[in-house]
């Protein structure tokens, strides 16, 4: 995938319709921003990664050289149990401000990856309390 096309992809998931309302957020210039989604232009090093910040994806991922959109920079297993509820705050917080079209395709993405979740046994059931003296 090209990176006019990530860009726009990403703008969406994040639940911005329209790129003029993507900029105001992010601090950006609209008609630069407008040559990044044509491909007129590629973004420069320091908006790349401002947009890889904003984003919450690598610049190797924007600039299309990786299908990994995640950034694995901190180790799952050093998270705190506190940390833990807080990233599970944000999550559930960013997937109730995206629009319907996004939830869905994040929805078919889930799915994707642990099949159909409606339809698992363990479909709503909490986590069994785990022995921490093991």
């Amino acid at each position: 995938m090209e990176t006019k096309d990530i860009l726009k992809e990403l703008r969406t998931i994040k639940g911005f319709s329209s790129a003029k309302d993507f900029c105001e957020m992010a601090g950006i210039s609209y008609n630069t921003y407008q040559n990044y989604e044509t491909g007129k232009r590629l973004p420069t090093a320091e908006i790349l990664m401002q947009l890889a910040d904003f984003y919450h994806v690598s610049t190797d991922y924007l600039l299309g050289r990786t299908p990994v959109r995640a950034m694995n920079t901190l180790p799952v297993g050093a998270l705190s149990e506190e940390e833990v509820k807080d990233i599970d705050a944000a999550i559930v917080s960013g997937y109730t401000q995206l629009s319907l079209e996004s939830r869905r395709a994040f929805i078919a993405m889930l799915e994707e990856l642990f099949g159909n979740i409606f339809e698992r046994e363990d479909f709503g059931e909490e986590e069994p309390p785990q022995d921490s003296t093991a």
